[in-house]
C-alpha cells in the first residue's frame, strides 16, 4: 500500500488483516485411495479427515468431490463404529457420487445442523442414523435404508431424489414435519410419532406399514398405496389396523391419530 504525507512524500508499507471466524471449520473428507487398493476409508481414521481429526458431536462434516484442485476423494466413507457429527453435508463437484456407508450394529448420530444431501450423493443405513436437525434431500440423491433412520425435526425430500425403505428398515419421524414430494419405496415400517407431520406433498409411499401416533397430510396427488396403515390412539388398549390403497385426489386430507373411545 502506497501512502502520501501532507508534505508529498510517499512509503510503500505491506498491511496484513487476519480474518478469523467465530465457528469451528468444518471437518472435510479427502481419502485417497492407492493404486490397485480398495476405494474409501473409514469415519474413524482421521487421517481420512482434512483436519486430521476424527469428527465430533461439535464438527460440522463435509463429503464432497473437490471442485478446487481437481481432486476426487476416496469413497465410500464407511462408519465401522459409533460415529457423531453436528451436521453432514454431502454433494457432488465432479463424476463421483460421495458415498456414506452405516454398518450393521453402530450409529451415526447428527446434531441440529441436520443432513443435507445434493447432486448424487447416496447414503446406505445398516445400522441407525438419528438427526436431530432437519433432513434436506434433494437433486438425485439416494436413501437406502435397512436399519434405523430417526428424524427428530422432519425434513424434506424432494426434487428427483430416491428413498428406499427395506423390509429391515425403519423411518421414523420423531418430530417436526416431513414433507415428501418423491416417491418412496417402502417394504419395511415408516413410523409418524405423536407431535410428529408427514405431508405427502404429491409424493407416494408405495408398500409396507405406515404407522401414524401423530399426523398424516396428503395434499393435492400424494398417495398411500399397497400397504398398510396402522392408526395407534392412545385412548384405545390396541392399535386400529386397515388396508388401505389411495389415488390421486386435489382435496387436502388431514388424518389424526386421535379416535374416540370405544
Amino acid at each position: 500500500m502506497t501512502v502520501t504525507d501532507s508534505q508529498g512524500a510517499k512509503s510503500t508499507q505491506t498491511i496484513t488483516v487476519s480474518i478469523t471466524g467465530t465457528e469451528k471449520p468444518a471437518v472435510v473428507w479427502i481419502a485417497t485411495t492407492a493404486p490397485g487398493s480398495a476405494g474409501g476409508g473409514f469415519w474413524s481414521d482421521k487421517q481420512n479427515w482434512e483436519t486430521g481429526t476424527v469428527p465430533t458431536a461439535t464438527d460440522d462434516v463435509i463429503i464432497i468431490t473437490n471442485q478446487l484442485i481437481g481432486l476426487t476423494p476416496s469413497f465410500p466413507v464407511t462408519i465401522d463404529e459409533d460415529a457423531f457429527a453436528k451436521s453432514v453435508t454431502m454433494n457432488d463437484f465432479d463424476h463421483t457420487a460421495p458415498e456414506l456407508i452405516v454398518q450393521s450394529g453402530v450409529s451415526l448420530t447428527i446434531g441440529t445442523g441436520g443432513l443435507h444431501l445434493y447432486a448424487d450423493s447416496f447414503v446406505q443405513n445398516c445400522g441407525t442414523i438419528t438427526v436431530a436437525g432437519k433432513a434436506e434431500i434433494f437433486d438425485h440423491s439416494r436413501i437406502l435404508n435397512s436399519g434405523t433412520l430417526d428424524l427428530a425435526a422432519g425434513g424434506i425430500f424432494a426434487d428427483y431424489s430416491h428413498i428406499t425403505n427395506t423390509s429391515s428398515g425403519k423411518i421414523d419421524v420423531s418430530g417436526g414435519t416431513l414433507d415428501v414430494l418423491v416417491d418412496i419405496a417402502n417394504a419395511g415400517q415408516i413410523a409418524v410419532d405423536l407431535g410428529a407431520v408427514l405431508a405427502l406433498k404429491g409424493g407416494a409411499i408405495d408398500g409396507g406399514t405406515v404407522t401414524i401416533d401423530g399426523t398424516l397430510e396428503l395434499d393435492g396427488h400424494g398417495i398411500l398405496k399397497d400397504g398398510t396403515l396402522a392408526i395407534t390412539a392412545t385412548s384405545r388398549s390396541a392399535a386400529a389396523t386397515t388396508r388401505w390403497t389411495m389415488r390421486p385426489s386435489p382435496i387436502r386430507a388431514r388424518l389424526r391419530s386421535t379416535l374416540p373411545a370405544s
